[in-house]
């Protein structure tokens, strides 16, 4: 999924991208128009403007579609490193646990062999 959302990413930075060059050529189109002068460059140029507003719109639209799948990614990469955390954590915590066991088991050990060294002696004054 966050390979999905890269290329989302990609794909909407290429978009705007688009947009920006189609912005660019209306604005150059409309000062064409205005070198040939009379009505058509009236009628012409209030539709180029109009176009070039939609075109903002979208822009400003998609603009905020990448934002959100740039927060989506981020968000998603600090899911992903907070469970990878927990994993470790989980992981440390058995791996202490068993030390914890091991050094009881140990202890034990001591004890029995202590008490076992502790009952021979007292069996060999007798």
């Amino acid at each position: 999924m966050s390979e999905d959302i890269s290329e989302l990413i990609v794909e909407l930075n290429q978009l705007l991208d688009v947009i920006d060059e189609a912005k660019n050529r209306t604005i150059e189109l409309s000062l064409r128009m205005r070198h040939i002068g009379g009505e058509f460059e009236q009628e012409v140029s209030i539709d180029l403007e109009s176009f070039n507003t939609r075109l903002q719109d979208i822009w400003n639209d998609m603009d905020v579609v990448l934002q959100e799948a740039k927060t989506l990614q981020n968000d998603r990469e600090e899911l992903n490193a907070n469970l990878q955390k927990g994993i470790q954590d989980e992981e440390n915590y058995k791996i202490e646990v068993e030390r914890m066991q091991e050094r009881i088991e140990n202890h034990r050990t001591k004890e029995k062999e202590e008490e076992r060294k502790a009952y021979e002696k007292r069996t060999k004054k007798r």
